[in-house]
């Protein structure tokens, strides 16, 4: 089955149309310049949107990714969403009630989560009869422990403005903490990992 994996962020977008059963690439997309003069990139071709902001770059670009599959098809649609709050441990089909929720958190990811929702929605419209799965950045993190995730702030303080630690680039980190225990030849579970991810926004995970 071929997905597609969308992370709508802050300024630009990435894309991929994977094979879930091999992992082959079939296409890569990209687009940069969100806010400015979009510029969209599709398997080294070059492509410019009339018109900016995430909409309309989504609009011009989305559609373009299904002329190049040809006869390709895709089964569905995965989406980055930053930030699930308390609320998800696990990627789900996104509906009505996931959406609300996204909304719901987006002051705890304010450059992310809108824009994700957003793009959730524009590829709803476009990619219709397709189901579409949300997958969250902070559900990785949500096995920590009490005392990782408390701040030593009194307990009415914490609980008033829900005040926690949630844990932030999920996704790679597990990604890491799996390929490293894949290299070392050694169950995961039997290790204990500091893993690090290092980009324009960048984060710390110790991994037990």
């Amino acid at each position: 089955m071929n997905i597609l994996i969308i992370n709508c962020g802050s300024s630009s977008v990435k894309t991929a149309v994977l094979n879930s059963n091999d992992g082959q690439t079939l296409l890569t997309m990209t687009i940069d310049r969100v806010l400015d003069t979009p510029l969209v990139l599709i398997n080294e071709q070059e492509f410019a949107c009339p018109d900016s902001g995430h909409e309309a770059a989504l609009r011009f670009a989305l559609p373009l990714i299904r002329a190049h599959l040809g006869e390709h098809q895709l089964g569905g649609v995965g989406h980055r969403v930053v930030h699930g709050g308390d609320r998800f441990d696990t990627p789900v089909l996104i509906d009505e009630t996931v959406e609300q929720s996204i909304q719901a958190v987006s002051g705890l990811a304010p450059l992310h989560n809108p824009v994700n929702l957003l793009g959730i929605r524009v590829a709803q419209e476009i990619f219709d009869q397709l189901p579409h799965v949300a997958v969250f950045d902070t559900s990785f993190h949500q096995t920590m422990p009490k005392r990782a995730v408390q701040y030593a702030l009194p307990k009415d303080l914490r609980e008033k403005y829900n005040l926690r630690r949630y844990g932030f680039h999920g996704m790679s980190h597990e990604y890491v903490s799996e390929l490293t225990a894949s290299y070392l030849q050694q169950d995961l579970k039997s290790l204990r990992l500091i893993t690090c991810h290092l980009g324009n926004g960048a984060s710390v995970a110790a991994i037990e």
